[in-house]
């Protein structure tokens, strides 16, 4: 955790950037295997609920460790996590494509 008063230098950007990339990674990472194994689980309702406030609380309790009271480090992280959904929104697109499953 960075101590709040610690100014918005580049390690601390880098530190945010770093710890929003991971988050998103393995967050849609964690949303992509629970879709794709939700059709085998005996209890799909469980295994949705679980997947879900298993990477919600990693996600809130990410960024508030990385906010320590500054919205602009939370801004920083969240737009990592952002761009990471986007980047695996266009590899699953054509991992599709290639396929041949089509979108």
């Amino acid at each position: 955790m960075i101590p709040s008063n610690v100014p918005l230098t580049f390690p601390v950007v880098a530190l945010c950037l770093g710890t929003g990339l991971l988050v998103g990674i393995a967050y849609f990472g964690g949303l992509w295997l629970t879709v794709k194994n939700l059709k085998d689980s005996e209890h799909p309702t469980k295994t949705l609920l679980t997947s879900w406030f298993l990477r919600n609380g990693l996600f809130v309790l990410s960024l508030w460790a990385v906010m320590r009271g500054d919205w602009r480090r939370a801004l920083i992280a969240f737009g990592a996590f952002l761009s990471v959904k986007v980047v695996m929104t266009q590899m699953f697109k054509l991992s599709l494509k290639k396929s041949g499953k089509g979108f």
